[in-house]
């Protein structure tokens, strides 16, 4: 029996993120930049998973489970450094660990958080209490039993709390699969990781362009320009399984959790309207059900690699425009960006704007800037609920029916929340600290 062979899974894991931990991330960039990670901006799930409802900056419990290098501990770290909070991290990896913990560091954060080395199907009996929030990406496809793993996360996580979730796309990663399987034929299992990397890059070069990887490599980093840990994590991973949307479902039933929604940085390869433009087949389309719909999209596409969602205990989580008591918040991205002011500052009859998400997917946002619109901008300051500037939008143009201007309001909230530039938070939660 090969030596690999010989280890459990979890060993075999280990000695991969050990050797190479993923993703490459060198901690002295902390003082330049920081990265903003799709499923963690609080605001969000505040918006996406407790209705608004939630005030975080009174407290909150955060478990990152399968933390690695450490982005989603660095962000969310970062976004609470002035809020009373418990941050606790989990890793198989201790060199993993160490970067995400030099990550801190240099950012004076490194004892905001509670440092545990271990395997999150362990949590259960860690005597760590329950959590609001659980960001578990890029993990739980690398366990031998995914089943075991999300059973793990639900017990120590509230009846009432959220999961920030990312798990492979099947479809996406077709290639990917062709040729790990390859690889497995070719290579000795026995051999050090470094030359099985040097392996995978010197036949990735004599690639035909009839192989199916070749065909859809525009979805991952060319392999040149790939870092060593990037050739393992994909080519080589020794426990790797992907999901179709329906699997996606019916996996999270097993711990009865809910999709509540995509990440921006995919969610547009989600939306009927966008992939199916025949008005007829459109109509049938969105009769469905959210999961066929989603399902439906997932084929058309055939381009997702990962599923990156929030998923909750409760089948309804989103805060709504029409609830009056919410109001209209502005994302640490669109501060970023400065959408607010730059749509003010428009003097075209339509405001169009590029965005880069997180995950790479680039979009174009077009939004007819009318005297009402602007007007709506205007009043959406971050103090004001949509009962308020509604008020004000109806009596300012009381010449206008005000079902359409409902609608035209509800519209314009409804394409800049659709890329997470705007959300949703109750007035009697207090504003996230910038």
């Amino acid at each position: 029996m090969a030596v690999a062979d010989a280890l459990s899974t979890s060993a075999r894991v280990r000695r991969q993120y050990e050797y190479l931990p993923y993703p490459h991330r060198d901690p002295q960039d902390e003082k330049k930049r920081l990265l903003l990670t799709g499923l963690d901006d609080l605001s969000c799930i505040n918006h996406y998973c407790f209705r608004g409802r939630k005030n975080i900056s009174a407290g909150i419990r955060v478990l990152i489970a399968g933390g690695g290098t450490g982005d989603a501990v660095v962000y969310l770290a970062h976004q609470l450094r002035l809020i009373k909070c418990d941050i606790v991290y989990i890793d198989l990896s201790e060199a993993s660990q160490a970067v995400a913990r030099k990550r801190l560091a240099a950012r004076g954060l490194e004892n905001r958080v509670r440092w545990i080395h271990g395997s999150l199907l362990d949590l259960p009996h860690m005597n760590l209490g329950q959590f609001d929030y659980i960001n578990c990406s890029g993990v739980l496809h690398h366990l031998e039993s995914p089943e075991a793993g999300l059973a793990a996360l639900r017990a120590v996580l509230k009846d009432d709390g959220a999961m920030g979730l990312m798990v492979y796309g099947q479809y996406g990663r077709t290639g990917v699969y062709q040729m790990q399987s390859l690889f497995r034929l070719l290579h000795d299992s026995q051999a050090d990781l470094g030359s099985q990397v040097a392996g995978v890059r010197d036949l990735m070069a004599t690639l035909p362009a009839t192989n199916w990887y070749q065909r859809g490599a525009e979805l991952f980093t060319p392999t040149p320009k790939s870092s060593d840990s990037e050739v393992l994590d994909l080519f080589l991973h020794s426990q790797d399984r992907a999901y179709t949307v329906p699997q996606l479902y019916d996996y999270l039933a097993t711990a009865g959790l809910y999709p509540s929604e995509w990440s921006s940085d995919s969610r547009i390869w989600y939306q009927p309207n966008l992939a199916f433009r025949d008005p007829e087949l459109l109509a049938r389309i969105q009769t469905l059900p959210r999961r066929d719909q989603s399902a439906a999209c997932e084929l058309f596409w055939g381009t997702i690699i990962k599923h990156a969602f929030w998923a909750t205990p409760d089948p309804d989580p989103i805060a709504q425009w029409t609830d009056p008591e919410v109001v209209p918040t502005w994302t640490r991205s669109a501060d970023l960006f400065g959408v607010r002011n730059n749509m003010l500052k428009t003097t075209s009859p339509e405001w169009c704007f590029s965005l880069q998400h997180v995950g790479g997917t680039k979009v174009q946002i077009r939004i007819k800037v009318d005297e009402v619109t602007r007007k709506q901008i205007e009043l959406m300051d971050g103090f004001r609920t949509v009962n308020t500037i509604m008020a004000d939008i109806l009596g300012t143009y009381s010449d206008r029916s005000p079902e359409q201007l409902h609608a035209e309001c509800a519209d314009v909230f409804r394409l800049l929340n659709s890329h997470d530039l705007l959300v949703l938070r109750h007035h009697s939660v207090r504003p996230m600290p910038q």
